[in-house]
Formats: structure tokens, C-alpha cells, sequence
């Protein structure tokens, strides 16, 4: 919430660009936050804040996302659903 109070980013905003980030760290002092963990773990996160899967260098990545919500699916991913 501080972060849209500062102007860094808008309410609703999802995306975020590489100078969006790299200008928000600048300004605030923080610093990315690496998970690392080995093939076949499982990962659970609230994903709310901004977070990104780092670039693969080598190999493969298989991810399975799981989404919950208190009421209403938002707009955005209506357009996802299968």
C-alpha cells in the first residue's frame, strides 16, 4: 500500500516493467529476494506483493498455479479460465 501512496505504481496495477522495479528499489533502498529450491519441491506463497519467476538460463521450468479467492474471480482472469 505504501508503494501506491508514493506514486511507484497505481492502484489496480498488476504488471510491473523492469524500470518500473529497478526504479522502485532505487528509490526505496530494497533489494530483490531470491527462493531457490531444488527439482521437485513445493513452493506455497502469497503472491500479492510484486514477484516474478527469475529467467531461465538452462534447462526447463513446470510450474502449476493454484488460485483462490474470497468471492468473485477477478476480470483480468476470467479471460484465463479453461
Amino acid at each position: 500500500m505504501k508503494s501506491y501512496f508514493s506514486n511507484y505504481f497505481t492502484p489496480g496495477q498488476y504488471r510491473f516493467s523492469e524500470s518500473e522495479v529497478n526504479h522502485y528499489l532505487n528509490k526505496t533502498g530494497k533489494s530483490i529476494t531470491e527462493f531457490t529450491a531444488k527439482q521437485g519441491t513445493i513452493a506455497f506463497a502469497d503472491t500479492k506483493g510484486i514477484h516474478r519467476g527469475k529467467p531461465i538460463t538452462m534447462g526447463s521450468r513446470y510450474v502449476l498455479f493454484c488460485y483462490f479467492w474470497n468471492d468473485k474471480i477477478p476480470d483480468h482472469f476470467e479471460t484465463l479460465k479453461q
